[in-house]
């Protein structure tokens, strides 16, 4: 799941470089603003989601080492118990 969510953040950046390369390429300040106004919710969404993904897989992780059994070593000086 961190791999995908990786994967999805690197490309989540290279969206954002050819973004900006768009608007570079856009003449006047109006097309840039709208061009802005267009995409800017979009990668805020994005984000968003993955910061609640992070988050969750956070909040996972902690749950799933709390819920862990702590291991018991044997012991050798455990006394025999003789039934009759």
């Amino acid at each position: 799941m961190e791999e995908k969510l990786d994967s999805i953040v690197t490309r989540l950046q290279k969206a954002k470089d050819l973004q900006m390369e768009i608007e570079k390429l856009l003449d006047d300040d109006s097309q840039v603003g709208d061009e802005v106004d267009a995409q800017g919710p979009w990668f805020d969404m994005v984000r968003e989601q993955i910061h609640d993904v992070k988050l969750w897989l956070k909040n996972s992780q902690k749950q799933n080492t709390s819920e862990k059994p702590e291991p018991i070593a044997p012991s050798q000086n455990i006394p025999q118990v003789r039934l009759k």
